[in-house]
């Protein structure tokens, strides 16, 4: 929810920001699709699922918070709104390289997709909501949207530290096994021998014109 409510807040709030809102769009696109190969392809494979989450859920937050309180009529502080709340698109967008990975390892096997499908749903309600919250800012000051985004995603960072790490960590396939991740080996695991099947190697069966005979070969 929170990321969908930030994230979303953010992107329509950018024709509301100081300087070209086409050169704004597009450099906010631009540094978010670099984000997202850099986490994609580097971050979440060498630090893991967890803590680059909470990151960039922080520092999101942080930057909607500055740029709520720099809101000033001044054109110096304007800017640095601009830069802050484009900072935090940023960050935010980061996020959606991580979460539906993370979520998806999170979850046992018996319920993963009705824990993901749940949180695409949640993601949906904030998309709902955020338009409303810079309606409200409208009809009050312009940084409530920016206080409310960034205070919801300084949240969202704290409770990730919470959150078991998944990174080369065993799926969980019941509900009994999801608050415990045991770490992959590498070592293959050896095939126990059951009883029943060292006593059946020891069985040679042989079919001649539709007569069957077994024969133990232990005896």
């Amino acid at each position: 929810f929170s990321i969908s409510f930030g994230y979303l807040g953010l992107v329509l709030s950018v024709s509301r920001l100081a300087g070209n809102k086409y050169l704004n769009f597009f450099i906010s696109g631009a540094l978010e699709f670099a984000m997202t190969w850099l986490v994609t392809f580097y971050v979440i494979g060498k630090f893991g699922r967890q803590k680059p989450m909470s990151f960039y859920a922080v520092a999101g937050g942080i930057s909607c918070i500055l740029a709520g309180v720099l809101s000033k009529d001044t054109d110096a502080l304007r800017k640095l709104t601009t830069a802050f709340a484009l900072c935090g698109r940023v960050c935010i967008g980061g996020i959606w390289s991580v979460i539906f990975i993370y979520t998806s390892e999170l979850y046992p096997t018996v319920i993963r997709n009705v824990g993901l499908g749940t949180g695409v749903f949640c993601a949906r309600v904030g998309n709902i909501v955020a338009p409303q919250i810079l309606l409200l800012g409208e009809k009050t000051q312009d940084y409530v949207p920016f206080i409310i985004f960034g205070s919801c995603m300084l949240l969202t960072g704290t409770f990730a530290l919470f959150l078991p790490e998944t990174l080369n960590m065993r799926l969980a396939e019941t509900i009994e096994e999801a608050g415990v991740f045991k770490k992959v080996t590498e070592e293959p695991t050896e095939p126990q021998e059951n009883g029943n099947d060292s006593q059946l190697s020891n069985v040679r069966v042989e079919a001649h014109d539709n007569v069957v005979s077994i024969s133990d070969e232990g005896q």
